[in-house]
């Protein structure tokens, strides 16, 4: 008895690590890239790799959607930070990104982008962000250009809060 239950507990370590390797490996991989070398986003997984790609420091990457992504009231941490400012393209092609819920009323720039000098076009988004002071639809601090997105979610937060951009820091030149 004793030598069947190590055996079976040996295998559903085995089992066990097996689907943490390989559950690793598809959240954790690139998705690929276009002939301009932009990333092909299609997925909410592809959403939160970019997220985390941008976070960790690679902050000029640039990426299109190539269809709607739908997170089913899931957190989502922001694209780019007070830290990691996201500086590349995200175009959406006209794709749509909804169902993410950010609920962090003390946290500041909160948005699908938390802080952008980057390019934002064509992007629409449909989903529930609560946030502090720099909080918005599409992105909470923006110093790049936003066009041609459009904010059907709901926002709040307590200064610079904003359907598309919660404060949009641009200096004439």
């Amino acid at each position: 008895m004793k030598k069947t239950y190590i055996v079976s507990f040996s295998a559903v370590i085995i089992v066990v690590i097996i689907a943490a390797v390989l559950l690793s490996q598809v959240l954790s991989s690139a998705p690929s890239k276009n002939s301009d070398g932009f990333y092909e986003i299609g997925t909410k997984e592809e959403l939160v790799w970019f997220s985390e790609t941008v976070n960790s420091g690679n902050c000029e990457i640039n990426a299109v959607l190539v269809d709607d992504i739908i997170f089913d009231g899931e957190y989502f941490i922001p694209i780019g930070s007070l830290s990691n400012h996201f500086n590349g393209v995200f175009d959406g092609q006209g794709h749509r990104i909804s169902g993410i819920e950010i609920n962090e009323p003390s946290q500041d720039y909160m948005g699908v982008f938390g802080h952008s000098d980057g390019v934002i076009r064509n992007l629409t988004v449909d989903n529930n962000i609560v946030g502090n002071d720099h909080t918005g639809g599409v992105c909470g601090f923006n110093t790049g250009l936003i066009e041609n997105c459009c904010n059907e979610g709901n926002v709040s937060g307590h200064d610079f809060v904003g359907g598309i951009y919660g404060n949009d820091d641009l200096k004439p030149n």
